[in-house]
């Protein structure tokens, strides 16, 4: 359990250090990943359209090209996301560009870089159940000004929220993007509601601070895949 807790943290902690500082530990797998935003365009797909895109995907994580993929709810105009456990972003871009929904031009993909610990992330040999996430997207918040010193209190305390909600079991795995821009990176809760992510949110020292917000959706993925 503890070492389960220091290998969150140091995904977290990837805000802090370099990518090669990180990856010197192997038995985590800190590393780069490529997440996929699917966001709707044009006409709605078809049943059949629909269902063939489904089918890629399942064959895809079956045959672990990609890591994770799944729909989401709640989202606005975002339709899905998929995650593929490679480093270099045109990799994944190629995978994406097949997809069925894709190629018909009904979704647009999004592609971010994203740093976490990908000794998290289990293949999956078949596509049996499925489990339900609160994906928490972590966007820069309006505050500004904030000393040095002050930035590194509210980091800490920030740390230690995420230390909380890992032990109490609501958090699955975290990280942050690579030159997202304003998105900053990922929560991704063990919980039934979005309100629910959204009340441990407020309790973050740097959400509080107004340095970072939640935005918050479901996602629904192969059971299995994350802790």
């Amino acid at each position: 359990m503890i070492a389960n807790i220091r290998l969150f943290i140091l995904a977290i902690c990837a805000l802090c250090v370099s990518s090669a500082q990180a990856q010197m530990k192997p038995e985590y797998d800190m590393g780069r990943m490529q997440l996929t935003l699917l966001n709707a365009q044009g006409e709605a797909p078809t049943d059949a359209e629909a269902k063939a895109q489904a089918d890629a995907l399942r064959g895809l994580m079956e045959s672990g090209k990609i890591a994770a993929a799944g729909p989401v709810t709640e989202a606005g105009n975002l339709r899905g996301l998929v995650l593929v456990k490679t480093e270099k972003p045109e990799d994944a871009a190629a995978i994406i560009a097949e997809l069925p929904l894709v190629k018909a031009g009904k979704l647009k993909p999004e592609s971010l870089t994203w740093f976490a610990a990908r000794a998290f992330i289990k293949p999956i040999a078949k596509v049996e159940k499925e489990t339900r996430y609160v994906f928490g997207l972590l966007v820069a918040g309006p505050a500004t000004g904030h000393t040095p010193d002050e930035i590194k209190a509210i980091q800490a305390g920030h740390m230690g929220h995420i230390n909380k909600m890992h032990e109490a079991g609501k958090l699955a795995i975290a990280g942050p993007f690579a030159g997202g821009g304003n998105r900053r990176g990922v929560f991704l809760f063990k919980l039934d509601t979005l309100e629910a992510a959204q009340a441990l949110a407020a309790d973050d020292p740097a959400v509080k601070a107004g340095r970072l917000k939640l935005e918050t959706f479901f996602w629904t993925v192969p059971s299995g895949i994350f802790p």
